[in-house]
């Protein structure tokens, strides 16, 4: 179907206004740990807490709106521990303050190409088809491209309301870890400005049944 051209000048202006994506990095001298993304780990009084980076593989493909991490939290401490989102936050280098967004309160949206679904197992799209398919594997075959079929053709974009459900579904509970327990999601924090350098992830540890504070988890990354 040949797209009109105003529809054409709509999708080339939502283009223009995505964000660039924020990536982290675990710094040098971060502990590394197994897992999806570029993972690291610290502990502080018995609770363990793993953070990747570039571990999002959800629906929309690509959060520019949000800094996404995959977290997961152990706790051998013995003593029951509370998980809010107040308690997380990412720490510029220069004192800048990223808060853990609560999923339900977020108010953003994203562009994605409105041809988006999951891939086919053993399929792989023509290159020209790419945009349309955001995610799919590329045919390494030698297709023929001709530009006076497709030059009228462009993918299409629509912006997405976040959260999405796969944001939702996968965030991380607010709730209590007892002793031996562990929970994982993800947290969505305040988009990190990609001239911040460095963050250090922090999580203010605390006793859920005596409010006593028991340490700060920091893990650093690099913003690239």
């Amino acid at each position: 179907m040949r797209l009109p051209l105003l529809a054409l000048a709509a999708a080339a202006a939502l283009t223009s206004a995505c964000a660039t994506t924020t990536e982290l990095t675990p710094a040098p001298g971060a502990l590394r740990a197994a897992g999806p993304g570029q993972a690291a780990q610290a502990a502080v009084s018995g609770v363990r807490v793993v953070a990747s980076a570039e571990a999002w593989s959800g629906f929309p493909q690509r959060l520019d709106e949000v800094t996404p991490l995959l977290v997961a939290l152990h706790n051998d401490s013995g003593v029951p521990v509370r998980v809010r989102y107040d308690d997380f936050q990412l720490v510029s280098a220069r004192g800048t303050r990223y808060a853990a967004l609560p999923p339900f309160a977020i108010d953003e949206s994203e562009v994605v190409a409105v041809g988006y679904v999951d891939p086919w197992p053993g399929f792989s799209v023509a290159p020209w088809h790419a945009g349309y398919f955001p995610g799919w594997r590329s045919a390494a075959y030698p297709l023929r491209y001709d530009p006076f079929y497709y030059d009228a053709y462009r993918p299409a974009y629509a912006r997405v309301a976040l959260p999405t459900e796969d944001m939702l579904r996968r965030a991380l509970p607010e709730g209590v870890i007892e002793p031996g327990g562990t929970v994982r999601g993800f947290l969505y924090f305040q988009q990190v400005d990609d001239d911040e350098g460095r963050v250090d992830f922090t999580f203010r540890v605390f006793n859920a049944l005596t409010g006593e504070p028991m340490g700060v988890v920091t893990i650093p990354f690099t913003v690239d």
